[in-house]
């Protein structure tokens, strides 16, 4: 079974989801082939002692990254956070606007980029990048 809100945002590449709170959950990761867990919410989830390497960025719920936070991939329920950094990363990477990647997120993963905050930091990014 899958975590909580599991997706893959690009299809083997990156994957977004919920807190993955059992073992149940670091295993479903472990076994499709994760790697490195990225973790945003304020305090990680345990590994269970499996072969995952985690990078913990501590961001408050409801709030955006900062732009040097900007990276990606889990948070409490996988949709403000997540989605932010993930908008964050399609404007990087092809270069889309702000307002496109924001459509592209939410339409893949509903309910993602949860606040105006949220929003408002994806569009900084996109400024930020000349």
């Amino acid at each position: 079974m899958e975590p909580t809100n599991f997706s893959w945002f690009i299809d083997g590449k990156i994957a977004a989801l919920g807190f993955p709170s059992s073992h149940t959950d670091v295993e479903f990761l472990c076994k499709i082939g994760v790697k490195q867990l990225i973790s945003l919410t304020e305090t990680p989830p345990c590994l269970y002692g499996m072969k995952l390497t985690q990078v913990h960025i501590p961001i408050d719920d409801m709030t955006a990254p900062s732009i040097q936070q900007a990276v990606a991939v889990h948070c409490r329920f996988g949709l403000g956070r997540v989605g932010t950094m993930l908008a964050c990363y399609l404007v990087k990477t092809t270069n889309c606007s702000a307002a496109e990647a924001i459509s592209i997120v939410r339409r893949k993963r509903p309910g993602s980029i949860e606040t105006r905050g949220q929003e408002k930091l994806v569009q900084e990014f996109s400024l930020s990048l000349g």
